[in-house]
């Protein structure tokens, strides 16, 4: 439909819009926001709200690449203010790029992006699905880790964008509780998404996942605190098809291979 045209961008439209900008690009910006986001200890889902919104401008506004963190940074002051209670001053904004941005800069661009979006910063995140979704899950320690990473990390790869949020969460719930029985059923009763959506989904998501540093330094950074059990320093999946291939030994036929369906 028009309107999850214009909540979510396709993968068609960054590249058909921006002849100055390419992905490597916006990884760049990405890693720098990752770390701008930890550095002032934000809640979660404004960066996923900060990258939506990046990305859905990016698709409607050709954009030079010395605005590029213009961009990025005006997004980040959205997003703070669509979601935090408290958050930075402005002149912390313009510090943060090292003055590359007057006030005066980075207000001008917010109103821009805010113009060109209709005023819709209303989204579901993948990670508002996680939430709702982990309501009935009941995920913890080590697994949930390893979910927000893969969650995170699929923002990271302009590919997985044409995939929607609900289901990016559901895919890598998914390969964390594909040897649990009764979690699978609950997810695919909650997700209200096929075997199939699932599957094809998760084969993506192994590409990106075996990229180099998982497609971003940042993430890999931070996933690798002890904060999330250093989730980033193991190989999930092949940790994962080993427990599976353990437990499908004591399980029925019906067990659920992580290579072939997720």
């Amino acid at each position: 439909s028009t309107q999850a045209k214009t909540l979510f961008p396709y993968t068609t439209l960054f590249r058909s819009m921006q002849k100055d900008i390419n992905d490597k690009m916006r990884v760049i910006l990405f890693d720098w926001l990752v770390d701008v986001h930890l550095k002032w200890k934000l809640l979660p889902d404004t960066l996923f709200i900060t990258f939506n919104i990046i990305d859905r401008f990016l698709g409607l506004k050709p954009t030079p690449r010395d605005e590029l963190q213009c961009v990025g940074v005006a997004a980040l002051l959205l997003a703070c203010k669509y979601e935090e209670i408290y958050f930075p001053e402005i002149a912390d904004f313009q510090e943060i790029t090292d003055n590359a941005f007057s006030k005066q800069e980075i207000l001008k661009k917010e109103f821009e992006i805010l113009a060109y979006l209709k005023y819709d910063l209303t989204v579901p995140s993948s990670y508002r699905f996680f939430e709702i979704f982990n309501i009935y899950l009941k995920l913890e320690g080590k697994e949930k880790a390893a979910v927000l990473f893969l969650i995170e990390m699929c923002t990271f790869d302009y590919s997985m964008i044409k995939y929607k949020p609900s289901l990016i969460t559901t895919g890598c719930l998914m390969l964390i509780v594909s040897y649990n029985k009764q979690l699978k059923e609950l997810l695919f009763m909650i997700s209200n998404y096929s075997n199939e959506q699932i599957a094809m989904f998760c084969k993506d998501l192994f590409q990106v996942y075996y990229k180099a540093d998982h497609g971003s330094k940042a993430l890999k950074r931070k996933f690798s605190n002890a904060k999330f059990y250093e989730i980033a320093k193991l190989d999930i999946i092949a940790e994962l098809n080993e427990r599976h291939n353990q437990m499908s030994m004591e399980s029925s036929t019906n067990g659920y291979s992580l290579r072939s369906n997720c």
